[in-house]
């Protein structure tokens, strides 16, 4: 998947994915000469481990009567 595809799928900017790519966070990608893609089992993956994290924080947050 290229970067285009995976800003319009996150409804973001090719630029948020590049600036994510120079800190070393984000989804893995591959660079190919001038070329960055992503395989979708790794956009999968890293989608996964975002909504487990905003659960956990979520979970964290709320007091222990609502569980």
């Amino acid at each position: 998947m290229t970067d285009a595809e995976l800003a319009e799928r996150w409804q973001t900017s090719r630029g948020t994915l590049a600036n994510a790519r120079s800190r070393g966070d984000g989804c893995p990608y591959l660079k190919l000469g001038g070329l960055v893609r992503y395989a979708l089992d790794d956009v999968l993956a890293y989608e996964e481990r975002c909504r487990r994290a905003v659960e956990q924080r979520r979970s964290q947050r709320e007091p222990a009567s609502s569980r």
